[in-house]
């Protein structure tokens, strides 16, 4: 899996994004799909699935379509059980780690 080098500094990346809890949502779906995807060596799943990763990050929406809305849109950082998923999926796609 030593192909997925963009991935993995995405996935990083991930942790430090702050997005409401809607969205939190969407991402720990995406990862779940993602962690099924290397558990059946599916390279095109796991592109796929972290391309609509990326396309959730916050900073897809570069001016607020109603700054009111905005305004009072709360975001969070991760919570701590995707937290602990997007780790466990960096180590995967890290060469030498997980026995690869």
């Amino acid at each position: 899996m030593d192909g997925h080098w963009l991935d993995r500094q995405l996935l990083a990346e991930v942790l430090h994004w702050r997005v409401d809890a809607h969205a939190w949502g969407q991402i720990e779906q995406l990862l779940t799909l993602i962690a099924g995807s290397l558990d059946r060596a599916d390279l095109v799943g796991v592109r796929r699935d972290v391309t609509g990763l990326a396309l959730l990050g916050p900073s897809r929406v570069s001016t607020p379509i109603n700054p009111e809305i905005a305004a009072t849109d709360e975001t969070r950082t991760v919570p701590e059980d995707v937290a602990e998923l997007l780790n466990t999926l960096v180590d995967r796609l890290t060469p030498g780690e997980s026995g690869e």
